[in-house]
């Protein structure tokens, strides 16, 4: 459809909206017009109609619209050069933005935002522009705070309420209340809505559900009953009755929840913090909490280049990395090409094969891996990051499949031994760089802890090749084929992980009465339960969950990660949604598994600007700082020998992030076992969280 032809229908239907006063299609009309009138080049008309449109949508507190015109006014006025006014305009579509997501559920969250975070990327691009041509105005400054106000929020807030869940001294009735005031926003905010977009449609196939919304506050209901829609509820909407009385309890209730916002942050200020968890502002991240020797690294991959933020507690650099996401994807894919082999080799290979494997191509995984140094650390970043001892690394996008301990830091045509990352610094990751914040806020539990519980060497089935028609067994039968089982149908022995838990228990000197190793039918999902129900799985410190683990994306049957405890069959599996429900107090749990980072075919399950979820997320939420995962299928052997490891170096008062690089070194450095210098063995063992 042309321009001009099309500006003529929706100037049509706009004259049609005000004739029977359809308020919400007047304002949706007035959007299309502003946009034909932008895509024309006649941006002062657009800008004209976009406030118009703005004005309606005020009117009538419709939030889900009044973002995009917002937004729309926003654009246009960049390209008026109108700047400052762009940046205000943008702020407040995002204001509205996060109104409308309050009080949703955490799913309807995440999709909501999905289709949404453009308005952040639009908004750091213009921030970024203008910091190009006054470089001294802190407009770089600026575009990490909005990136924040963007990346995992759904899981900062969900941090957030968890660590109020283990908060002492705030009375029931309060936090009671607080819940009651988003429930009830939430409600009609929803109802608001739906009144305002049902009523306006003629068809009265729509005749009950409106009756539904109006029956509470209409007296004479059974003589509406013999009413028709048009002959009613289009003069009701008219007259703005209803759709009034919803704006004005909105109103009323966003306003007696910010009063109690205000009493609570001023008498309980540490669980208003926390509950109300915000993206950290920039200078509170550098004075408060990152610590001298910590440097943050944060990547926002969009579909025209990537930015990198470098953070320190003196330092601050914005730099755009000349890389898209379609570009960035190819890159971490040739690099996990080489680990890919191996993991296939390793269910048919003997191990001497294996290791002339692991030798034959690590000159290819070496310059994919140089490649990604280049690409993602310029010589700016380098200079930056000499005065290190921590990284903390927030990926997005395709990175979150790149363990950047394994980048080699030396051009493989200039060098004939490797040089990884990980070998300068400690690594450990966010989701955001906020989480951090809400991580070292929350004040954990006062209380003495065993060192140590272990859940491994699960009992499998040993024959489970038939298949009841059930759907646990279809379930089973279903995570088989997508780890690419070959025992008869079954899942393989761990007999290994038995070790594992027994020599770190011995370690870390776990007392018998602590009931430290639950080992066989006890590493069962209905045991793990029962420890939290009876309040005893937050009585350790560290905690280990050594099983098979499956993240899948899409698989059918198979909706959550999950991790596969003790006779699946008939115990079910220790799903994402278990975990969210676990009561924990470990300062870090270890899922000694495969995948317990990454989906099958790309790595992580994720959402557009909430990062990976699945198992991380969940256990963080059940009550630990820092998760240990995989990101990718791990050889069982250097598994076993980097867990011992990093609990050893534990022992030593040691932060996680060094006593997981220690261990890696060791791997790296053992003469006797050479392939274990292959990154494949060593580098998809990372830490999420705080690594202090």
């Amino acid at each position: 459809m042309d321009d001009p032809k099309a500006l003529d229908y929706f100037q049509q239907a706009l004259a049609i909206a005000k004739e029977i006063g359809d308020k919400r299609g007047e304002g949706i009309n007035l959007i299309n017009i502003g946009k034909k009138y932008e895509n024309l080049g006649k941006y002062q008309k657009a800008k004209n109609v976009f406030q118009d449109s703005i004005t309606i949508f005020e009117t009538i507190s419709l939030r889900n619209h009044l973002w995009g015109a917002q937004y729309s006014l926003a654009t246009t006025e960049t390209k008026l050069n109108q700047f400052e006014l762009a940046i205000q305009h943008y702020e407040q579509a995002l204001n509205n933005i996060n109104k409308l997501r309050v009080g949703l559920e955490k799913e309807h969250k995440l999709f909501f935002m999905r289709d949404k975070l453009y308005v952040y990327d639009k908004l750091i691009a213009l921030l970024q522009f203008l910091h190009l041509n006054y470089p001294k105005k802190g407009y770089d400054r600026k575009t990490i705070e909005i990136f924040e106000r963007k990346q995992g929020r759904v899981f900062l807030e969900e941090i957030g309420k968890s660590s109020t869940r283990r908060f002492a001294g705030v009375p029931k009735e309060i936090s009671q209340k607080d819940r009651k005031f988003e429930q009830q926003i939430a409600a009609i905010q929803k109802k608001h809505t739906e009144v305002l977009a049902l009523i306006q449609n003629e068809d009265t196939k729509d005749s009950d559900e409106l009756l539904k919304l109006y029956a509470a506050e209409q007296p004479d209901f059974e003589k509406i009953r013999q009413i028709s829609i048009s002959d009613y509820y289009r003069p009701l909407f008219t007259q703005g009755k209803s759709v009034e009385s919803h704006r004005k309890l909105l109103k009323k209730l966003e306003a007696e929840q910010a009063d109690f916002e205000k009493t609570l942050q001023t008498n309980y200020p540490d669980y208003y913090a926390l509950k109300y968890s915000k993206p950290v502002a920039l200078k509170k991240l550098q004075k408060d909490v990152l610590k001298s020797d910590e440097l943050t690294l944060i990547y926002n991959v969009r579909k025209e280049n990537t930015d990198l933020w470098i953070i320190g507690k003196n330092q601050f650099q914005m730099l755009t990395l000349d890389i898209n996401e379609y570009e960035l994807q190819d890159k971490v894919d040739a690099f996990r090409a080489s680990p890919n082999t191996l993991i296939e080799a390793i269910k048919t290979e003997p191990s001497w094969a294996i290791s002339d494997l692991a030798e034959d191509n690590l000159p290819s995984l070496r310059q994919a891996s140089y490649d990604l140094y280049q690409t993602l650390m310029p010589e700016q970043a380098q200079t930056l990051l000499k005065d290190a001892r921590t990284l903390y690394i927030v990926p997005t996008g395709p990175l979150y499949g790149l363990p950047f301990g394994a980048l080699d830091t030396h051009n493989p045509a200039q060098h004939d031994t490797p040089h990884y990352l990980i070998q300068n610094y400690p690594i450990a990751y966010l989701s955001s760089a906020s989480l951090l914040k809400t991580i070292r806020d929350t004040k954990r539990k006062e209380s003495k802890r065993y060192p140590f519980l272990a859940f491994a060497h699960p009992q499998y089935p040993e024959n489970c090749s038939s298949t009841p028609d059930d759907i646990q067994s279809l379930r089973t039968q279903s995570y088989l084929k997508l780890a690419g089982s070959e025992n008869e149908g079954c899942f393989g022995e761990l007999p290994e992980t038995k070790v594992q838990a027994e020599t770190i228990a011995k370690l870390l000197n776990a007392p018998k009465h602590s009931h430290a190793l639950q080992l066989r039918a006890k590493a069962s999902r209905s045991n793990v339960f029962d420890f939290s129900d009876n309040k005893r799985l937050d009585d350790y410190q560290y905690v280990l969950f050594a099983a098979h683990a499956v993240l899948p994306n899409e698989i059918t049957r198979i909706k959550q990660s999950a991790i596969v405890l003790s006779n699946p069959d008939t115990e079910g599996y220790l799903t994402m949604a278990d975990a969210f429900a676990l009561d924990m107090n470990a300062d870090l749990v270890m899922l000694s598994a495969c995948n317990t980072g990454c989906g099958e075919k790309k790595c992580g399950e994720k959402i557009r600007g909430e990062g990976v979820r699945g198992l991380t997320r969940a256990f963080m939420y059940a009550g630990t700082p820092a998760v240990s995962v995989s990101l990718w299928q791990v050889e069982s052997q250097s598994a076993k020998a980097l867990s011992i490891s990093l609990f050893k170096y534990l022992q030593a008062d040691i932060t996680l992030a060094q006593a997981l690089r220690q261990s890696k070194l060791d791997l790296i450095a053992d003469e006797d076992r050479e392939m274990y210098q292959h990154p494949y063995f060593w580098a998809p063992f990372v830490v999420f969280g705080d690594g202090n």
